[in-house]
């Protein structure tokens, strides 16, 4: 169901796309503890999909819910956990907060500076991130 939502998404068809995430979690409560990291996943995704239609209010719960199982099942300090970090802090760049945004997003630097190589991609990525947070902020406080 995830996969069928992700290609929807990617078509830009985002009701069925929501609706197969949501079948997704609804399958999921029935799955054994050893899987609750896909629910994690299916959570973030689904997130993901409401912060880029806008639907900010209903993005943030599914974010945090996804954080809180990946830290609890993953350990603080994984990549997964830092991408909950990054999505947090698009979520609020989105909704113009942003020194909620700068701060998810140095705990997201913080966590892949120290598992990943300074030249991969996501830490890359995440970086440039923060770059265009830190100008956004500026100019705001600016005006």
């Amino acid at each position: 169901m995830n996969n069928i939502a992700l290609l929807y998404a990617n078509k830009g068809e985002y009701q069925k796309a929501e609706f197969f995430y949501i079948k997704a979690l609804n399958i999921g409560r029935n799955l054994k503890k050893e899987h609750i990291i896909l629910i994690a996943t299916w959570y973030n995704n689904l997130a993901e999909l409401y912060r880029i239609t806008g639907k900010y209010k209903k993005a943030k719960p599914l974010y945090k819910k996804s954080l809180k199982i990946r830290e609890k099942i993953l350990g603080k300090k994984h990549p997964d956990v830092a991408q909950s970090y990054n999505n947090l802090a698009l979520l609020h760049y989105n909704q113009m907060n942003y020194n909620r945004a700068y701060n998810f997003m140095v705990k997201a630097i913080d966590i892949l500076s120290k598992v990943l190589p300074s030249n991969h991609p996501n830490l890359i990525n995440a970086r440039e991130g923060l770059e265009i947070i830190e100008e956004k902020f500026n100019n705001t406080a600016i005006t």
